[in-house]
């Protein structure tokens, strides 16, 4: 495992694809069953091994929340202690004893670049973060909060146990200082547009694939179906192509997954398959159905999940769609 393991976690975004609950609520902070989706970020990231974390955020209020539920992680574990809730509790408690490690600051203010490398620029600059990253061995796990994504272990302890594993690749594709990573999913054809699309080829004697390239949401595609979701981990090569990253020519933004095809161009990026659930909790359908899945976690599955398909079917039929059952794939 590396020393020096920092997570960053972008939360300065506006969830607009959420209003009007964003326009109280910060979109990190939009409940998902009985937790938050930046508290369980966070938490992952430390149960990971990450040795720091920044959060960056904007100057809203409702950003500030984020500042004030760190700051108050005792008496929030207290109080569902009192309410018997362990294992929550454990979580809160988990987030203060770590307290000095987890840095909330405010993104760089600039009218004139926005996208997902601003918030890593930010991190690499903020006064009270800077030196964490002047380390040359120094490995970033980059986690999107906004991501519901469930199996047996995190995401980001996937990413980086793939990072601990291109060490021991023992081909024409090992190197000395890793990989960055990125984790894969497989999804419907159609689906392509709305994701990074990743081309890949496989690496003998290894569960991991290389990434060729990247494809920020291309209109067309005529290869295996598969995305870049959850996060990735950047060696800290990765900030020189950061710092010299052209804004993507179709949306203007400063984008990392086109830093990471840079990077899968010239051989430095990886990528491990995660099978498990994935919802975007910017998506108030999948917002909902993330809701259900995680509030059904511990109770009686036969009973509930199809008492939820039911009025899920029923509010289809509100609507004057009919469903059978191929379509619902059930």
């Amino acid at each position: 495992m590396s020393e020096n393991l920092v997570a960053v976690i972008p939360a300065a975004g506006e969830g607009s694809r959420l209003w009007p609950t964003t326009e109280a609520l910060a979109k990190e902070l939009v409940p998902v069953g009985t937790t938050f989706p930046f508290v369980e970020t966070l938490v992952d990231s430390l149960e990971a091994g990450a040795d720091n974390v920044v959060v960056v955020i904007n100057p809203e209020d409702k950003k500030q929340e984020m500042r004030k539920l760190v700051e108050d992680a005792g008496n929030r574990a207290a109080r569902l202690e009192r309410q018997g809730k362990k294992y929550r509790a454990e979580q809160y408690r988990l987030i203060e004893r770590n307290q000095d490690r987890i840095f909330i600051i405010d993104q760089i203010d600039d009218q004139e670049k926005y996208g997902t490398i601003i918030p890593l620029q930010s991190a690499h600059r903020d006064q009270k973060t800077a030196a964490i990253f002047e380390d040359p061995n120094v490995i970033t796990v980059f986690q999107f909060p906004d991501e519901y994504l469930r199996n047996t272990r995190s995401i980001a302890q996937q990413l980086i146990d793939a990072h601990e594993a291109s060490f021991g690749i023992e081909n024409e594709f090992s190197r000395d200082l890793g990989y960055s990573v990125l984790g894969l999913m497989e999804v419907d054809l159609g689906d392509i547009s709305k994701y990074g699309a990743v081309d890949v080829t496989e690496i003998a004697d290894s569960s991991l694939v290389r990434v060729e390239n990247v494809y920020e949401k291309p209109d067309e595609w005529h290869k295996p179906p598969l995305v870049s979701v959850g996060g990735y981990v950047l060696t800290a090569e990765a900030t020189e192509y950061v710092n010299k990253q052209e804004p993507n020519e179709n949306s203007g933004e400063y984008v990392l997954a086109d830093a990471l095809a840079s990077m899968a161009r010239d051989g430095l990026v990886i990528a491990t398959r995660f099978d498990g659930l994935r919802l975007d909790l910017g998506n108030e359908f999948e917002l909902g159905i993330a809701d259900v899945h995680q509030r059904s976690y511990g109770l009686d599955a036969k009973r509930y999940i199809p008492a939820a398909l039911k009025i899920l079917v029923k509010a289809a039929k509100d609507w004057g769609v009919d469903l059978d059952q191929d379509e619902l794939g059930v």
